[in-house]
């Protein structure tokens, strides 16, 4: 009863922390301003993930024990929902680094082969708005307490959500720069066309797995 809102508040501000962070591998994921350095900022990030979901989850199962007195009742469900979908979304980018870097560790490789392609940059677009969607409306329904919640005034639409814009567009254009090898590959995964496949298939994945948070925080609303 002395501490009314702690567990609550620190399993909210780390999942407010582990959305920030994922939100920073994103824009890593793309080389960024310095590509040589942007594999060490996305492991970094995601390590940041991992154990920001970890702290709201352990915070999450001591929240039961608080007091909301007038309070409306504690989403837990949903941070445990939430926090599920970052660990899907925290796997999706780790697949696509992978990719990224292949058997070398030159990322640069594959990311100035996508930054070419104009339609690459809506893709980035439309991930990052919706996993900054997620974020703001995850953030806004764990710290509403009482009367009607006004979150959903915030988004753009919530049609669409798992379509991600430019995607076939970029797929055309990608081919029209990278030629077919002539001779097999020794190794199939350092492969350019293979590398460059497996991100646009995990692409799909990380932006079902971003609308499903969002959604989520629709239907709570």
């Amino acid at each position: 009863m002395h501490v009314p809102g702690l567990f609550t508040g620190l399993s909210k501000d780390s999942l407010d922390e582990a959305f920030g962070a994922m939100e920073e591998a994103f824009k890593f994921m793309w080389g960024g301003d310095n590509p040589k350095e942007a594999k060490g900022k996305v492991d970094e990030a995601l390590t940041k993930v991992a154990a920001k979901v970890g702290d709201a989850e352990t915070y999450n199962t001591a929240c039961l024990m608080e007091p909301r007195l007038w309070c409306c009742p504690w989403k837990s469900a949903f941070l445990t929902e939430t926090a599920a979908g970052l660990k899907k979304i925290r796997l999706d980018v780790v697949l696509i680094k992978m990719a990224l870097c292949g058997l070398d560790g030159e990322m640069e490789k594959i990311t100035d082969l996508l930054n070419k392609v104009p339609e690459v940059a809506a893709m980035q677009k439309d991930l990052n708005d919706t996993l900054k969607d997620a974020h703001e409306l995850t953030v806004a329904l764990l710290e509403h307490k009482t009367g009607p919640f006004e979150g959903l005034k915030s988004l753009d639409t919530v049609f669409g959500l798992d379509e991600l814009d430019g995607y076939e567009e970029a797929i055309e254009g990608q081919s029209k720069i990278v030629d077919f090898p002539k001779e097999a590959p020794k190794d199939m995964e350092d492969d350019v066309i293979v590398r460059l496949s497996i991100v646009y298939c995990m692409m799909e994945y990380l932006v079902k797995h971003t609308s499903a948070i969002l959604k989520g925080g629709v239907k709570l609303s």
